[in-house]
């Protein structure tokens, strides 16, 4: 104080409330009014603390203005005014966001006050005090009479509530709104109002009405699925249970999840022995590693899975079964399981083993008949030969004649038994494989056929660009009986035309002549070793060049067949894979 009175007291005045201080003391001299003003003083340490000054002004016997008045240190209230002000805000802005109001029932009135999130909430004005009875009327009628049961509960019991509640607002806006109260009591403990807050929680109940919804549909769905599933995998239980052929499914780390009962019949035991990776125990130990490395390309890509295995009986025999199995994916594509099933193919395989020796020993025999039969005919021809010179002595006689006869049959058996060794050949002939180009093997074999007979007119065509994947020497015998056998069949025909030709795309190749001929009710015959649809004074022939054909082709992984109409040609169709590696 000494400082303020020993000096002028401005400069102890903050900066910011000098001006205003200075003001107010100057109208209260001029006016002669009491004088009350707050503002900030500078302390001794440096600090502005707030005072509030009160002054009144008193006249002495002079006439003579005196002021009297006090400074009050207000700093504290302002910080708690402050702090106050800021939670006032802090609460107002929450409630913003939360869309939260907060409001009071006065019983006495019944009048409520509304804060303004509370009223903007039930679409009213900022100031509205609607009555009880009228917010009682906004309420919708299914949730009046829990809030008429939560009023009278907090009025005559004192008990807060907490409830959810539908509304019409005061623009017929449907909205819910959660409502929390509690009893608000005088002096003597009496209940004169209810205080509380609410909260516009639509959207939350619209979501929990739709979430409700899309649920019951889900679940209506899901059981329907489930219904179709249960269905589903019960016919396909039954179906495997009665199938013959043993049906498994297993999971993507290839471990048995299922056994029909005809794998039990073959393999013995009962579920769920076999289960997991023990079923590979029923697999001969050499098939296991081949059938591992199938599963581990297939597995990944999800390819068949496709070979040949063999399973061990109850009785202790393989049987020998070819396997095949798909996987089932779920709506994204990822494989959930595997299903399979073994054709039990031991008969086949033996009835196969024994037509292979059957067939070895027939080739075996073929040939060495052929073989045998070329010393003594070689001599029958050597012995004609010198009874033709003898012969040429004695003119006229039946001997001439005889002697024609006999060469003739000679030479028949020898195309015979050249026809044979070259079968027996086809047979035998390590395959080895390579691109054979048709259209350029196709056209030297037309080209020496016209050369040695230069006195035929033929028209032939080959399409240019036809390859295969084959046996050159084997290809070559094919096209060398076809197209001999279309040179052959036409020469008695006016105007005789040849085609080779085919489908690069489908493997599918041919060959085509207007030729005489034959019905197809004995085409079944045409492969068949020494069948013949012709006589022999018509087209000579052995009747061993088609069974060539159909041997050369099989050998090589494709088919043979034939299409005809009497008189108007054949035409004879075979596949062999494509040049290029396709199928």
């Amino acid at each position: 104080m000494e400082e303020a009175l020993g000096s002028r007291w401005q400069h102890l005045v903050h900066p910011a409330d000098a001006q205003a201080m200075v003001q107010r003391i100057a109208e209260g001299l001029r006016t002669g009014l009491e004088l009350q003003h707050e503002h900030r003083l500078r302390y001794r340490d440096g600090s502005y603390r707030w005072q509030l000054l009160r002054a009144v002004p008193a006249r002495e016997k002079g006439g003579e203005l005196s002021w009297f008045g006090t400074a009050t240190d207000i700093d504290a209230l302002k910080q708690a005014q402050d702090r106050l002000r800021a939670q006032a805000e802090q609460l107002h802005m929450a409630g913003r966001l939360t869309r939260m109001g907060h409001w009071r029932a006065d019983l006495a009135t019944q009048r409520l006050t509304l804060s303004e999130e509370a009223a903007t909430a039930l679409d009213l004005p900022p100031h509205a005090e609607p009555t009880l009875q009228e917010m009682f009327a906004m309420v919708a009628p299914g949730s009046l009479p829990k809030a008429l049961h939560a009023v009278n509960g907090c009025v005559d019991e004192g008990l807060p509530f907490d409830l959810e509640l539908e509304l019409v607002t005061g623009t017929g806006r449907r909205v819910w709104l959660r409502s929390v109260g509690e009893p608000v009591h005088d002096a003597a403990g009496k209940v004169v109002a209810i205080q509380g807050a609410h909260q516009d929680i639509t959207l939350r109940v619209l979501m929990m009405e739709e979430i409700r919804r899309l649920n019951a549909s889900l679940e209506e769905r899901i059981a329907e699925r489930t219904s179709q599933l249960v269905r589903q995998e019960a016919l396909f239980r039954t179906l495997a249970e009665q199938a013959p052929l043993p049906f498994w499914t297993v999971d993507p780390k290839g471990r048995i999840t299922f056994l029909s009962r005809a794998w039990y019949e073959l393999a013995g035991g009962a579920p769920p022995k076999w289960h997991g990776h023990e079923w590979t125990e029923a697999i001969h130990p050499d098939d296991r590693a081949v059938m591992q490395r199938a599963w581990e390309r297939c597995a990944p890509t999800g390819e068949p899975f496709t070979g040949t295995r063999r399973i061990r009986a109850r009785d202790g025999t393989y049987h020998t079964t070819t396997y095949r199995a798909v996987p089932v994916r779920d709506e994204r594509g990822e494989i959930l399981f595997w299903v399979g099933v073994d054709a039990d193919i031991t008969d086949l395989v033996a009835n196969q083993e024994a037509l292979r020796l059957a067939n070895k020993q027939l080739e075996s025999f073929s040939y060495s008949v052929s073989h045998d039969l070329q010393s003594p005919l070689q001599r029958v021809s050597s012995y004609a030969a010198l009874l033709q010179q003898e012969l040429e002595q004695v003119p006229g006689g039946r001997g001439h004649h005889y002697l024609a006869r006999i060469q003739a049959n000679a030479q028949e058996m020898a195309h015979l038994i050249e026809g044979l060794l070259a079968l027996a050949h086809v047979s035998e002939v390590e395959i080895i494989r390579s691109v054979v180009n048709v259209s350029d093997l196709a056209t030297d074999i037309l080209q020496r056929l016209q050369a040695d007979e230069p006195q035929r007119q033929v028209s032939w065509r080959v399409d240019p660009g036809l390859a295969v994947l084959g046996d050159a020497r084997l290809m070559r015998s094919v096209l060398e009986n076809l197209i001999g056998n279309a040179w052959k069949f036409t020469s008695r025909t006016a105007q005789a035309r040849i085609a080779v030709g085919g489908s690069k795309e489908r493997g599918e190749y041919f060959v085509r002549d207007n030729g005489c001929g034959f019905d197809m009710a004995y085409a079944d015959r045409l492969f068949g070793t020494f069948q013949r649809l012709h006589a022999a004074d018509e087209f000579p022939g052995t009747g061993i060049g088609l069974a060539t054909v159909a041997r050369a082709i099989v050998r090589q992984g494709g088919r043979v067949w034939a299409q005809s109409v009497p008189g108007e040609g054949a035409t004879f169709c075979f596949t062999l894979p494509r040049a290029d590696g396709a199928a």
